[in-house]
């Protein structure tokens, strides 16, 4: 019997480790989907090396147009920059169909997607703008800032938002609009929420509100709202992780 257990731990421990490996390695690949002939493309580099050496994930830097789909897939966050033409980004993830029915997250700030991906009807952008308004201060999106106003450009720059109603999703900031509308700089749909155009989104969707040219002018607050972003959309560790902790507790238990 104590042979068996033995064995079991030896089991249980290789499922653990190899566990803890997937759920590391999954975790660091982000898919940054940009365009390097683009005018904001310091921005994106920017962008690319906050990601890798502050919030500590790895990414793959793909242009727009490229095929991408092998990637995504294997991804655990997709980004879409505002550098991308939009209709590249989406062939990159295989067609509108492809993109809107891929299992890994999208995080997408080219707002011309968020139509295709089925967050938010009408992409548009104001310009000028500085300050967005928090209207869900207790979601992990808010990145614990208070619900109200809140400057994220130090100097004004494109806040980009839809239009139109949204079957689905969470508003967690608000912006008016140059249409003078009530309009939404950061909405996630989680797994089963309405996507605009029929369907129900099969992972987190995420439009967030940066342009173009937003790293040099983003503030503390707006550098909060990314890596809470970022870190919120990205899933949580493999099930089989805990599974594999689970295992180990259990024989442990039953060897006492």
């Amino acid at each position: 019997m104590s042979c068996l257990r033995d064995g079991l731990l030896v089991v249980a421990a290789f499922i653990c480790v190899a566990a803890l490996g997937v759920g590391v390695a999954s975790a660091e690949d982000v898919l940054f989907l940009r365009n390097s002939a683009h005018a904001g493309a310091p921005s994106d580099t920017a962008w690319v090396d906050r990601i890798e050496n502050v919030l500590g994930y790895s990414v793959l830097e793909v242009e727009h147009g490229v095929d991408a789909t092998a990637a995504a897939a294997a991804a655990d966050l997709v980004i879409i920059s505002s550098t991308c033409s939009s209709g590249s980004a989406i062939t990159s993830l295989g067609g509108a169909a492809a993109a809107r029915a891929l299992t890994t997250p999208i995080m997408a700030w080219e707002d011309a997607t968020w139509d295709e991906l089925g967050i938010r009807e009408g992409p548009q952008a104001t310009s000028g703008a500085t300050t967005i308004t928090i209207v869900e201060d207790t979601h992990p999106l808010a990145a614990g800032l208070p619900a109200g106003d809140v400057a994220v450009y130090t100097t004004g720059g494109d806040i980009r938002h839809g239009t139109g109603a949204n079957s689905g999703g969470l508003w967690v900031a608000t912006i008016t609009s140059w249409q003078s509308n009530l309009e939404s700089p950061i909405i996630i749909l989680e797994p089963g929420d309405a996507l605009e155009g029929g369907g129900t989104a099969p992972a987190r969707r995420l439009g967030f509100f940066l342009a173009d040219h937003a790293f040099p002018i983003i503030t503390t607050e707006g550098l909060a709202l990314f890596d809470a972003a970022v870190n919120y959309t990205i899933p949580e560790p493999a099930t089989v992780t805990l599974l594999g902790l689970g295992s180990l507790a259990l024989i442990r238990r039953r060897r006492r």
